[in-house]
C-alpha cells in the first residue's frame, strides 16, 4: 500500500508553483488569460446557441490528465488538449435531445469543496444561517470555505489558474476553460447562471463533481503524519535496540571526546564516554540538545569556548550522520514490516476521523447546492436556479488494478522498478503474509490474488457517494450518478472486471512519456473513461426524469 514508501495520493493536477500544498485558492487580476477563452470553445458547440450546459467541479470535469498537460506544456500552452472530458462527451449526447446547447466549463483542477466555495464571509454566513436547522437535525458542521485552514491555501480561489496568472510558466498551473478572477467557482457559477438567464442562452443543465480532492487531501495529510510517526519509531529503534549501531556510536563518542580533550586527562575519558553515550541513547541529541557529558568533558579540559563549541557541533553532526545511516539501513531491512505498520496506523487514523470527514464534505455539498438553488433568496446577486443538476459521484482509481499480485510486480519491474514512477501500481497479496519472504513466495507461486492499491479506498469513496447521495438527491432534488459501480465493481463472478475497467478507464497504467516526463500513473479518466462517465449520466437522467426530480 505504501504508507511509508512515500506514495502520494494526490494526482498531479497542479505542477507546483510557489505554493507548498495542492489545495486551490483567490485570484490575481491578470486579464490576459481571458484571451485564451476563445481557443477553448468545444467544436461540438452550436453556432447559434439557445441553452447552456454548465459543468462544475474538479480535475475530472476539467478533463485534466498528466499526459495532456505534458503535451500542451511541450507546445508552450498548457491550455490545449483538455476538451475530451466527460462534459464534452455529455454535451454530444445532450445535443441529440437539445440542439442548440453550448458548454461552459467552470471547473478547476484539484478543487475541493472548500476552495469551490471560497472565503467570502458574507456568502458563508448567509449559507450557515439558512442551513442551521438542517445542520443541527443532521448533526452536520457548518459549511466551511477555504478560510478554514489559511496555511493550506496559498491562493484564495482556483490555484491552478492563480499560479498561471502569477507566473505564466508552462508546468505551473494553467488557464481555465472559462476564466474567472477574484471569485470562487461557486461565486462565478451564481453569476454565470444569472447572466445567461438574461442573454437568451439560459443555463438548463448543471453537472457537478466535487469531494474527491477533500478525501485526497485528508489521505495525504494522514500519510505524512504516519510517515513521521514511523520515522520517529525507526530512529528510536535504531538508537536504542540495534547493538551494532550502539557500538558504532560508542566508538564515535570516544573518538570525539578524546579529540575534545586533546589527549589530556585520560582518566576522565571513560567516564565522559559512558555518560555521553547514555545521554545519546536517551535521544537528547535528536531533540536538539547537547549531552551534558560533552560539556563536562570540554570544561574539564579547560578548552577555549571556540574549541568547545566546535567540539559540540562536530559531535552532534557525526551522531546525526550515524543515526541517518543506521535508520536508512534499518528501513531497507525492515520495509515490509514498516509498510504493514504504516498501513495499520493510517487505517486507524482515517477510521477515527471518518465521521467528521464525511460530515464536512456533506455539509459543504449541501451548501453549494443550496446556494445554486437559492442564490436570489439568499441575497447573493443571483437567481434561484430550478433547472437540472446532475451530481457526478466519485470512483477510486486505487482499487484492484490486477487480478494477481504477480502481474503488479512484473508491471512495476518493467517500468522503472520499485523506485520508479509506477511503484504505486505494485502488487500485494489481498491477504498479507506475516513476512516479506512468505509474501514473495505466495506471489511468485501464483497463489496470490492482488490487493487493491490502497486498502480501504474503494470503501471510502463508496461511503462518500452514499453520504452525498442522501443530501444531493434526497434533500436538494439533484440527480446523482454513481460511476463507482462501473469503475470499482465488487464482482465475485468476474474478479478481473475491476482491473480491466481501471486499466482501460483511468491513466493508472499510462506508461507513455512526453519529452522524457512520465504521463502516468494518473488517477484521472482516459478518454474512454470520460465517455463512460457521460453515458452513466444519461442513464441516471432517465431514472431522475421518471422520479420527477426538479428540472427533469
Amino acid at each position: 500500500m505504501g504508507w511509508f514508501g512515500g506514495r502520494n495520493v494526490a494526482d498531479p493536477a497542479i505542477n507546483r508553483g510557489p505554493s507548498r500544498t495542492r489545495v486551490a485558492g483567490p485570484a490575481a487580476c491578470l486579464a490576459a488569460v481571458l484571451a485564451s477563452a476563445a481557443l477553448l470553445i468545444p467544436s461540438s458547440a452550436s453556432a447559434n446557441p439557445t441553452a447552456t450546459y454548465l459543468a462544475l467541479g474538479d480535475s475530472v470535469a476539467f478533463g485534466y490528465s498528466t499526459q495532456q498537460y505534458n503535451e500542451g506544456q511541450s507546445k508552450g500552452d498548457p491550455a490545449t488538449g483538455f476538451e475530451r472530458g466527460y462534459p464534452n462527451a455529455y454535451l454530444k449526447l445532450l445535443l441529440k435531445k437539445s440542439p442548440g446547447t453550448q458548454l461552459t466549463n467552470d471547473s478547476c483542477p484539484n478543487e475541493t469543496t472548500e476552495s469551490f466555495i471560497g472565503k467570502n464571509p458574507l456568502l458563508l454566513n448567509k449559507l450557515n444561517t439558512a442551513l442551521k436547522k438542517t445542520q443541527e437535525e443532521g448533526e452536520l458542521p457548518e459549511v466551511t470555505g477555504n478560510e478554514s485552514e489559511p496555511e493550506a491555501h496559498t491562493f484564495p480561489n482556483c490555484e491552478y489558474q492563480e499560479v498561471w496568472n502569477l507566473e505564466k510558466t508552462p508546468g505551473k498551473g494553467g488557464p481555465l476553460h472559462h476564466p474567472y478572477v477574484g471569485e470562487s467557482q461557486l461565486e462565478n457559477t451564481i453569476k454565470t447562471i444569472k447572466e445567461d438567464s438574461t442573454s437568451g442562452v439560459p443555463v438548463t443543465t448543471v453537472s457537478l463533481d466535487i469531494g474527491t480532492y477533500d478525501i485526497f487531501h485528508v489521505l495525504a495529510k494522514t500519510e505524512f503524519e504516519v510517515r513521521k510517526e514511523i520515522e520517529a519509531m525507526v530512529l528510536a529503534t535504531v538508537a536504542l535496540k540495534e547493538p551494532e549501531f550502539a557500538q558504532a556510536v560508542a566508538a564515535a563518542a570516544q573518538k570525539r571526546i578524546e579529540a575534545a580533550l586533546l589527549g589530556e586527562r585520560p582518566n576522565v575519558v571513560g567516564e565522559c564516554e559512558a555518560q555521553a553515550l547514555q545521554e545519546l541513547l536517551e535521544l537528547k541529541i535528536l531533540k536538539g540538545e547537547v549531552p551534558q557529558a560533552i560539556t563536562k568533558c570540554v570544561e574539564v579540559a579547560s578548552l577555549p569556548f571556540k574549541v568547545k563549541d566546535e567540539a559540540e557541533h562536530n559531535y552532534a553532526k557525526e551522531v546525526e550522520e550515524l543515526v541517518a545511516a543506521g535508520a536508512e539501513q534499518y528501513v531497507a531491512e525492515h520495509r515490509f514490516e514498516l509498510e504493514a505498520e504504516g498501513e495499520k496506523k493510517a487505517t486507524e487514523k482515517i477510521h477515527g476521523e471518518l465521521k467528521a470527514i464525511m460530515a464536512q464534505i456533506n455539509s459543504n455539498v449541501l451548501g453549494i447546492l443550496y446556494a445554486i438553488r437559492n442564490a436570489e433568496t439568499l441575497g447573493l446577486s443571483g437567481i434561484n436556479y430550478q433547472g437540472k443538476i446532475i451530481f457526478q459521484g466519485a470512483y477510486s482509481a486505487y482499487g484492484k488494478l490486477f487480478q494477481f499480485a504477480e502481474e503488479g510486480v512484473n508491471f512495476v519491474n518493467a517500468h522503472g522498478g520499485p523506485q520508479g514512477p509506477y511503484a504505486v501500481d505494485n502488487g500485494r497479496c489481498a491477504v498479507h503474509a506475516e513476512t516479506e519472504a512468505e509474501e514473495n513466495e505466495h506471489i511468485f507461486a501464483g497463489h496470490c490474488e492482488a490487493a487493491t492499491l490502497h486498502i480501504g479506498f474503494n470503501t471510502l469513496f463508496h461511503l462518500m457517494n452514499f453520504t452525498v447521495f442522501e443530501t444531493a438527491e434526497g434533500k436538494m432534488g439533484t440527480c446523482f450518478s454513481d460511476p463507482s459501480q462501473r469503475f470499482d465493481p465488487a464482482n465475485t463472478r468476474r474478479p478481473n472486471l475491476e482491473p480491466e475497467h481501471l486499466r482501460k478507464w483511468t491513466n493508472m497504467v499510462n506508461v507513455k512519456e512526453t519529452n522524457g516526463k512520465p504521463d502516468g500513473p494518473d488517477t484521472t479518466p482516459t478518454v474512454a473513461g470520460h465517455k463512460v462517465l457521460a453515458s452513466e449520466m444519461v442513464k441516471r437522467e432517465a431514472v431522475c426524469h421518471a422520479h420527477g426530480d426538479l428540472g427533469f
